[in-house]
């Protein structure tokens, strides 16, 4: 059976990285600190993601900051030294 998840309201600045998932954050800053491998990061974020919320998601790491737009909240970007990181709910 499929988990449902609720998407969290933005917080967020002008200013700051968006990610208006908070426990999608801590949940990619705890992979993302164990590797600097953006392929390694990028399908262990996503295996992590689909265990822990049971929903698809669209996940892209890169060593240098990629260009993704997206509308509503379902998604969270983050960094951790040279390693970016996005996941974007798929939502059919």
């Amino acid at each position: 059976m499929q988990k449902i998840f609720k998407v969290e309201k933005p917080v967020r600045t002008e200013t700051e990285l968006d990610c208006p998932q908070r426990s999608w954050k801590s949940l990619m800053e705890k992979v993302m600190k164990e590797t600097s491998d953006a392929t390694h990061a990028k399908f262990a974020i996503h295996k992590a993601m689909e265990h822990k919320f049971g929903s698809r998601f669209f996940v892209t790491c890169d060593n240098k900051k990629v260009s993704f737009v997206t509308n509503g909240n379902g998604y969270c970007n983050s960094r951790e030294g040279d390693l970016f990181c996005q996941v974007v709910a798929l939502v059919a």
